[in-house]
């Protein structure tokens, strides 16, 4: 069953679909065509798999980094990473706050990385230098 976290909590929850010769065990959450779909329609799953894959080729990234020139760096990330924020992004339309906020994390540490800015650096002129949108 879909819906939102307040109807989850009246309705029943439904553990096996019984369908004569099978019981198919529920899921709370379907992945397809690499979008995790949870049942409240959130995407807060997936939003979380997201982070946790571009958090990792930044860090690899981070190791190289010194060995590369600018317009390979920049390249690197683009495909690596980038790609991986921009993948399906029209399903985190209308999304929360707190999940936007989440995918702008990798994407402020990506930028760090590509331009070798520290930190505590300000980001919103190291963006707008990459052509990177703000989420």
């Amino acid at each position: 069953m879909i819906g939102t976290s307040g109807k989850q909590r009246v309705e029943d929850h439904i553990g096996t679909i019984d369908t004569g010769t099978v019981d198919i065990k529920t899921s709370d959450s379907v992945k397809s065509l690499g979008v995790v779909t949870d049942i409240t329609l959130s995407f807060n799953q997936h939003v979380n798999n997201i982070c946790k894959a571009t958090h990792f080729h930044i860090k690899a990234l981070r190791h190289i980094r010194k060995l590369l020139p600018d317009d390979a760096a920049k390249t690197v990330a683009s495909a690596m990473v980038a790609g991986r924020l921009d993948y399906c992004n029209a399903v985190l339309c209308g999304t929360s706050y707190a999940n936007t906020d989440k995918l702008q994390r990798p994407q402020n540490a990506l930028a760090r990385v590509v331009s070798n800015t520290h930190r505590r650096d300000h980001i919103t002129s190291v963006l707008t230098d990459l052509h990177w949108l703000l989420l």
